[in-house]
């Protein structure tokens, strides 16, 4: 469960001005804002600066500003190349031709090139930065990395070095001798979470077009100690577009957007690990989020927010679409189940376009910054573990915050014990995939036993790849007349279990073919089922004749069930709507596809919903609780409540629900009657023993009548 508040926009970017990064204090109050020729500090939520630097035009900052609590002073970096030349005129002799030896003034042309590789430190007291000292070091600087515990910032150089500032300031003339190889550039760099002092370092090799993820050590002398692995891409094609690092001690990720719009997680767990590091093995991962084919991924910038969801900012095309101008949005997604847990419309339109350089995404404690380059907004945000009830906003705040009648609570760990399912290589598992999908595709006799023991393995070690199934599957069978294999797709929900929000396309194939039993099957194994998708199931079940529903097999039923008298649709046809009103749903999200049901079938199901009110019948089970029909009667009635008013034949539906709202309304007040009544006598009996001195084996006995 995951929320993001609307955004405080700390300020608009002029045009050409360029934002460098964002930083925060150690304690987390303030964030430092570094642009090209400014620094600023805000307090996190607040878009009014606390105070404001500016250094000359010649010295921009090309790094990050951060803040040394043990020196309480601000630490930049001033990494800029400057070129200035001074030309003499020359002097020609007769026709115009150039002496070779001549015996005066003699051309000079002379071009000097100067690079300022300086760091700047100032207090909170300091005025201006233009008459600051700045330190000249003697090798390019990449970036200051500084964190809640390390008492000195950690210097990453251009050339892969790595010095603490103490260090970096005592030789600060010295040349750093280069750890990255050449034609390599640096494209991110972090400290490392073990506390040690040395960092994570993301490089691309331009010529190969390689990327290598390092740890390197601390005033690390030779490369001997420095380890480097190559990262596994999702094609000979694809280029890093952004990273990130999820920062945990026992086991951090690198996660990875590429160019293809996927995002790909990289376990570090290894490379924290000292002895054998200086083999270019590879590393290994595997993709948990993939993004639609209309984003522009030069866009999207990611960050991690805890263990289970990552923030993407830049996205434009997550079903909620304007028709007169398209926004970019703010995004978090749960990485278990590559869902859409929340979202908020960042400032500017999408054709406003704009550099990539000035966008990035940060997180700071609760915060997340998103940065434009039309503007840097700061966002505060929750990640709460709670029932699927809770996250759906299905109760209401009391039983949130005690927990209490969590009736429609769905545990999303899946209790499955895959200790006895062997480890597979990176090839094995692309070899499964392909079997998997050719027995899918080609019609034909399929050992059932090796098809789910592929799903089984896929499902335990490349859960994206089930995705990635059933879309190609999707897509093959969908507009076409072919028969779809029930029973192969079936297995894959029953082991898989996977999320109906992450596999749209294979909802609307469901739909498109009217395939009852597969239906089913998804309503019962299915997580985090689409509201749309609900009430399509049910205007399905509404419209089924005896001849789909006599070879009918119910799932989960658990005996043979019997005509029920009265009912206004079949035995088997209510056991179906049953499984739809169980399925846990937001209101509000309910409402709008109610809302285009056809009136008919309104009509039946507001019947059947005030037979279940009134009768003590039960089908299975799995009979819906009578909150579960109110909140159902609720959404209907306000989804065609005029046409229902306006409607001579629903008369005595609505006249009959009313009498039926009356008579659990006064059964309830009795109910609570009965029970202060009882909680009166406790306190009495209890008060009772503890005052008096009545015999303990006595006792009487009074009538109460209600």
């Amino acid at each position: 469960m995951a929320e993001i508040q609307d955004g405080v926009t700390l300020f608009h970017a002029p045009k050409g001005e360029i934002l460098i990064g964002v930083t925060s204090s150690p304690d987390g109050d303030e964030i430092i804002v570094t642009k090209a020729r400014s620094v600023e500090t805000y307090k996190v939520g607040d878009n009014k600066p606390l105070k404001s630097w500016s250094t000359r035009t010649s010295l921009p900052f090309t790094c990050p500003v951060v803040f040394n609590a043990s020196s309480d002073e601000f630490v930049g970096v001033c990494n800029h190349s400057m070129h200035y030349g001074k030309r003499k005129n020359p002097i020609v002799r007769g026709g115009g031709q150039r002496s070779s030896g001549v015996t005066g003034r003699q051309t000079v042309k002379t071009l000097l090139t100067r690079y300022l590789k300086s760091l700047v430190k100032w207090t909170y007291e300091t005025s201006d930065l233009c008459n600051q000292r700045h330190l000249q070091i003697g090798s390019k600087i990449q970036a200051i990395l500084m964190t809640v515990g390390t008492s000195d910032p950690l210097i990453v150089f251009c050339n892969g070095s790595v010095e603490n500032l103490t260090a970096v300031i005592s030789k600060r003339k010295t040349p750093r001798a280069s750890k990255i190889q050449e034609n390599e550039t640096i494209l991110n760099q972090w400290l490392t979470p073990t506390g040690e002092m040395s960092a994570f370092l993301l490089t691309e090799n331009l010529v190969t077009k390689e990327y290598s993820f390092m740890v390197v050590p601390e005033c690390d002398m030779d490369q001997s100690s420095s380890s480097r692995k190559i990262l596994q891409k999702p094609s000979a094609e694809c280029v890093i577009c952004d990273s990130c690092l999820y920062q945990n001690q026992t086991s951090p990720k690198l996660f990875v957007l590429w160019s293809d719009r996927s995002i790909w997680s990289y376990s570090l767990k290894d490379q924290l690990r000292r002895g054998n590091q200086t083999s270019e093995t590879e590393l290994e991962g595997n993709r948990v989020i993939q993004l639609s084919m209309k984003e522009d991924p030069s866009r999207v910038c990611i960050t991690t927010v805890y263990d289970d969801y990552v923030a993407i900012s830049g996205l434009c095309d997550i079903n909620i679409t304007n028709p007169t101008e398209e926004y970019e949005y703010l995004t978090m997604w749960n990485i278990n189940f590559s869902t859409l847990q929340g979202h908020v419309t960042l400032p500017g339109s999408i054709q406003q376009g704009g550099d990539r350089q000035s966008r990035f995404l940060v997180q700071i404690q609760d915060h997340l910054l998103a940065a434009s380059p039309q503007s840097l907004t700061c966002h505060s945000f929750t990640c709460q573990s709670g029932t699927l009830s809770n996250a759906l906003g299905k109760l209401p705040p009391s039983a949130q915050e005690t927990g209490e009648n969590a009736m429609l609570s769905l545990q999303w760990t899946v209790d499955e014990d895959t200790s006895n399912v062997p480890t597979v290589t990176s090839a094995e598992l692309i070899t499964k995939k392909d079997r998997v999908l050719q027995m899918l595709l080609t019609p034909g006799k399929t050992n059932m036993t090796v098809f789910k023991k592929d799903v089984q393995h896929l499902h335990v070690h490349s859960s994206s790849s089930i995705l990635e199934i059933l879309k190609v599957a999707s897509d093959h069978f969908s507009g076409k007349n072919d028969p779809i294999p029930r029973k192969l797709l079936e297995a894959i929900i029953k082991q898989t279990k996977v999320a109906g929000s992450a596999c749209p396309w294979f909802l609307s194939l469901i739909l498109e073919k009217s395939d009852v039993d597969l239906t089913l099957v998804c309503l019962d194994y299915m997580q985090d089922l689409p509201e749309p998708f609900i009430v399509k199931c049910l205007e399905l079940f509404l419209r089924l004749d005896e001849s789909k529903l006599s070879s009918l097999q119910l799932n989960g039923s658990s005996r043979e069930v019997t005509s029920m008298k009265d009912c206004p649709v079949s035995t088997k046809q209510a056991c179906c709507i049953n499984k739809i009103l169980v399925c846990p749903f937001n209101t509000i999200f309910l409402l709008s596809s109610v809302k285009k049901v056809q009136f008919g079938s309104v009509l039946i199901f507001l019947k059947y919903l005030e037979y279940l009110m009134t009768s003590e019948s039960y089908l299975d089970d799995q009979n819906p609780s009578e909150d579960m029909l109110i909140d159902w009667i609720s959404v209907t009635l306000d989804a065609h409540f005029t046409q229902l008013i306006l409607t001579p034949e629903a008369r005595d539906v609505l006249t009959n629900l009313q009498k039926c709202v009356k008579q659990h309304a006064e059964f309830y007040r009795e109910v609570n009657t009965i029970n202060q009544l009882l909680q009166a006598m406790k306190k009495t009996s209890v008060h009772g023993r503890k005052d008096s001195n009545v015999n303990a084996d006595s006792y009487s006995i009074e009538l109460l009548k209600l």
